[in-house]
């Protein structure tokens, strides 16, 4: 299904929450796929796209030479495999500004230090994704809490593989603390029956990362205060690769989208009376 002109113009611009569509390696390696993708993005108006950025040069030799030989890989080693997929800072570059000249703002996960420098520092981008894998690196902690004083920039964490206790006891978590704490399990794909978003009742997260199979439990999120929704996103849910499946298509996203604005009518932020309920106080109390 295309989206439409009339429909794209109105699609989720009035939506509270704001939707982060992971891209991460989904590109196969393809500046064209990758161009694909945030040109469907912004006609789902969402409010950002996200890419990955790893220091393949900074593998330990065994993981560089491990065997890939799986339906998904790219290469026969682990470092061939992910030379394949990785974009480089200019490439990174290119794709931010399309990003931003169509509307989006850009993200960028950075998996270990050398390549959270590089977005900051060469890249120059303000929104930087810790990982769930790199919530307990102090390294990163002093250095973007650092950098954002001086820069301005927005800092997202997720919260895979911890414990509750854990998570509130984090230097994320404090008046300065990070500006997006996502709420994720770190399964691909998460069963329904393991996300269990009452954590998302803790004052602390305002966001929620999406890894189940469908996306459904994404207006759950939403119902509970989630303001900003990240999901894997894709144009072929089939497509070579270890993420497309637990990814939405734009067709699929674009019901997801419908659902969020559904539940936000019903899920209203105060307590407030209909023009009926007013004449129906009146009637009884009066005034």
């Amino acid at each position: 299904m295309k989206i439409g002109q009339m429909q794209k113009n109105f699609i989720g611009v009035s939506m509270r929450a704001k939707i982060i569509l992971e891209i991460g390696y989904n590109h196969n390696g393809s500046m064209t796929k990758a161009k694909g993708l945030i040109r469907e993005a912004a006609k789902l108006n969402v409010w950002a796209v996200k890419f990955q950025k790893w220091d393949i040069e900074g593998f330990p030799e065994e993981l560089k030479n491990m065997k890939r030989s799986d339906k998904n890989a790219y290469g026969p080693t682990y470092y061939e495999h992910r030379k394949y997929l990785e974009f480089s800072i200019e490439q990174l570059k290119e794709l931010k500004e399309y990003s931003e000249k169509k509307g989006l703002n850009f993200c960028c996960s950075g998996k270990d230090f050398n390549s959270i420098k590089q977005l900051v520092e060469e890249l120059n981008c303000k929104i930087i994704k810790v990982p769930s894998q790199r919530y307990r690196d102090n390294q990163i902690f002093r250095y973007l809490y650092k950098e954002r004083k001086e820069r301005g920039l927005k800092i997202i964490v997720s919260t895979g593989m911890l414990y509750e206790d854990e998570t509130k006891k984090s230097r994320w978590i404090d008046k300065d603390g990070a500006d997006i704490i996502m709420h994720c399990v770190s399964l691909y794909p998460a069963r329904k029956e393991d996300v269990n978003l009452i954590v998302m009742r803790n004052s602390f997260y305002n966001g929620y990362s999406s890894h189940e199979i469908n996306g459904d439990c994404i207006k759950y999120a939403v119902a509970l205060g989630a303001d900003y929704i990240e999901r894997h996103f894709t144009l072929d849910n089939n497509d070579k690769g270890t993420d497309h499946k637990v990814s939405s298509t734009p067709d699929q996203m674009l019901n997801i989208i419908k659902d969020i604005e559904e539940v936000e009518k019903i899920v209203s932020t105060k307590r407030s009376l209909t023009e009926q309920e007013k004449k129906h106080r009146k009637f009884y109390w009066g005034f």
